[in-house]
């Protein structure tokens, strides 16, 4: 369960790094 967890956890933070990146260059083209 251990190295299940863990790899949820990664995926998840990929996923929210992923989002936040596209929310950040959105961000950065409007407000420039």
């Amino acid at each position: 369960t251990n190295r299940i967890r863990s790899n949820l956890v990664l995926n998840y933070t990929k996923l929210e790094f992923h989002y936040s990146n596209k929310s950040h260059s959105k961000h950065d083209g409007l407000d420039s």
